[in-house]
């Protein structure tokens, strides 16, 4: 479920107002995991891995973004997530069916926060950018014993429209030099 507008907007320099908010939940089942047969890691002592129903995930989240325009030649860009997925279910392993605890905890690799941020500058021809993101801090393990810090990248690009003869299938080229870390 969402919201979503477009205002035009005369306060000042800010000329326009873009924005949407949205809200999802999530029941997955069944959710099936490659489990190691031995205690060991496969790659080191082979063994094929047991394909296992190991429950269900529930997500719920919210997504907010915003554009502010500033005439025709300059705009801010933001973009909020916020994402909370959790296993529902422990699962067990082996011929003893040992218990691994991983109901209520936060499926790894999907961070709680994510945001990005563009201001763009519009010109004649030339586009210039520069790109923020956020991506918080996300659990490693099943289990969420190990966890990986959050981390911010910054990235720029210049991008140029280069007019053709408008013989011919394009009208113009764009040619751009993008750098990220």
């Amino acid at each position: 479920a969402g919201l979503r507008t477009r205002r035009a907007l005369d306060l000042g320099p800010l000329t326009g107002f873009e924005g949407q908010i949205s809200y999802y939940h999530v029941d997955f089942s069944n959710r099936l995991l490659a489990i190691s047969p031995t205690t060991t890691i496969t790659a080191i002592i082979s063994g094929a891995p047991i394909i296992a129903n190991v429950g269900s995930v529930k997500t719920d989240g919210v997504d907010a973004a915003a554009t502010l325009r500033f005439g025709d030649r300059f705009s801010l860009y933001n973009a909020l997530s916020y994402n909370n997925s959790r296993y529902a279910d422990n699962y067990t392993v082996g011929a003893a069916q040992t218990v691994v605890p991983t109901a209520g905890k936060k499926v790894p690799g999907s961070p709680d926060w994510l945001n990005k941020t563009v201001a763009t500058l519009n010109g004649d021809g030339v586009e210039l950018q520069l790109i923020g993101d956020y991506i918080g801090r996300r659990y490693a393990t099943f289990t969420n014993d190990l966890k990986v810090p959050g981390y911010f990248t910054l990235s720029g690009r210049i991008g140029f429209d280069m007019p053709l003869s408008g013989e011919g299938l394009a009208k113009k080229l764009n040619v751009s030099l993008n750098v990220t870390n």
